[in-house]
């Protein structure tokens, strides 16, 4: 998109500015997904006896009844 005097040069320089701070989003993004999983790697390990105990004692959803027209 040129700027508002209609140069390319200035449209390139603002999408340099732009994408430096889309880089940095990028960055943290992957940083964030790579903590998440060892916050849930490490509720598991610490919790993964409380956690069976209380899968097993839930009651099991019953399967839905198919509908037989016939």
């Amino acid at each position: 998109i040129p700027d508002t005097s209609g140069s390319m040069g200035g449209a390139r320089a603002r999408a340099r500015r732009v994408t430096r701070h889309l880089r940095r989003v990028a960055q943290a993004e992957k940083l964030i997904a790579q903590s998440y999983s060892a916050l849930y790697s490490a509720v598991e390990r610490e919790y993964e006896s409380e956690l069976m105990k209380i899968g097993k004692g839930r009651s099991q959803q019953k399967p839905t009844p198919r509908f037989n027209w016939r």
